[in-house]
């Protein structure tokens, strides 16, 4: 009988996580699994493509909550509506991301013969779900089965409400892009991808670029994402007088193409876990720049060898960088070639042979202890 695994997620939007998961599901039907995918929003949202052989389940919605009684009820029914989702899919094991989507998914498995994997994709030390959620994810994340992340830094991090013997690194698949010769700027450009929020520091970029063309001639700057930071975004780009600089171009399915013509993927989130757009423009020979609280990739990025490296929210430094990058194309190759090199001598990784090995072991451990703290 062939084995039937539901993954969870908020939604398939465009993001890091949500490429992971694509990366994941689509391993999974490959493999021939039987695949659903529980989400809140519909496909109606969806920026990665689910395959037809999936089964596609979609909660109920309650929007925003305005208050405490609202959030509680809305959380509850979340639950609930979940718990019917994963007893429909009749799985063994159901795998969720995203730190609050996370804890939903491990209280609707409460009393259920199925296997909890948690994704961790961020880095929880830093990311802010607010005081209920916090304690609520210390008290829940013991009761799955394992723990994942894609740091190591959130490993050890989670070793303070997970057993070690349960947690997992689990490294992000990185996706690899050809030379393209698909023009997409008829000029050579900064580049910045990621969800437009303020952990991106999108905010910083553009206050350090607006500073650096105070003392050079650049080029243009192009962000690729949304997200609710958008329409101030544009009117910080506006007040700064750049509208013929810096361009939010939304979300593209040919971000390789981008990664190819770029001169330097620029990533100045405020933290992260393991950023997929910093290890996917290495592995084009992009030169990237990232901010020092991004302890994941600073295991891969070394400043002024592979990448530079400057202190979060520091709009003086940043702008140096982006002058030296603009005005030294030797120093800049070099760092591309660099960068590129050190994708290639990472370990590899399909998105999907972890992921069945850690599955394996969820469903079939049968140890007294693993029971116990599952179905306590």
């Amino acid at each position: 009988m062939k084995e039937t695994i539901a993954i969870t997620i908020e939604s398939m939007r465009g993001g890091g996580t949500q490429r992971v998961c694509s990366y994941l599901i689509e391993g999974l039907v490959n493999h021939g699994t039987g695949v659903h995918l529980i989400t809140i929003l519909g496909s109606d949202t969806d920026f990665f493509k689910v395959p037809a052989k999936v089964d596609r389940h979609v909660l109920w919605s309650s929007g925003p909550s305005f208050s405490l009684l609202s959030a509680i009820y809305g959380n509850m029914r979340r639950v609930l509506e979940m718990r019917r989702a994963v007893k429909k899919s009749g799985c063994t094991c159901l795998i969720s991301f995203i730190s609050t989507h996370n804890i939903i998914a491990v209280l609707s498995c409460v009393g259920l013969d199925v296997q909890v994997i948690i994704s961790e994709r961020n880095d929880p030390r830093y990311q802010r779900i607010g005081l209920v959620w916090t304690l609520l994810r210390r008290l829940v994340y013991p009761k799955a089965a394992f723990v994942t992340a894609n740091s190591p830094q959130a490993i050890s991090y989670l070793e303070s409400m997970v057993p070690k013997e349960r947690l997992r690194f689990m490294p992000n698949p990185v996706e690899t892009f050809g030379n393209s010769s698909k023009l997409v700027s008829s000029r050579p450009f900064f580049l910045a991808v990621g969800r437009l929020n303020q952990q991106k520091a999108f905010d910083i970029l553009i206050k350090a670029y607006a500073r650096a063309r105070c003392q050079s001639v650049l080029p243009p700057l192009l962000i690729i994402g949304k997200g609710p930071e958008e329409s101030a975004l544009k009117e910080q780009i506006t007040r700064h007088g750049l509208k013929d600089d810096v361009t939010l171009i939304g979300e593209v399915l040919n971000v390789g193409d981008y990664y190819n013509q770029s001169l330097a993927l620029i990533h100045p989130a405020r933290f992260e876990g393991m950023p997929n757009v910093v290890l996917e423009a290495m592995g084009t020979g992009t030169p990237v720049v990232v901010s020092k609280s991004q302890l994941g990739i600073l295991d891969l990025v070394y400043h002024e060898k592979n990448g530079m490296i400057f202190q979060k929210d520091d709009v003086e430094q940043l702008a140096k960088i982006i002058v030296r990058l603009s005005s030294d194309e030797a120093f800049r190759k070099n760092l591309g070639r660099q960068a590129q090199t050190s994708i290639m001598n990472r370990p590899k990784n399909d998105g999907v042979s972890d992921w069945l090995d850690i599955i394996d072991f969820a469903t079939k451990s049968k140890s007294k202890r693993f029971q116990e703290t599952v179905n306590s």
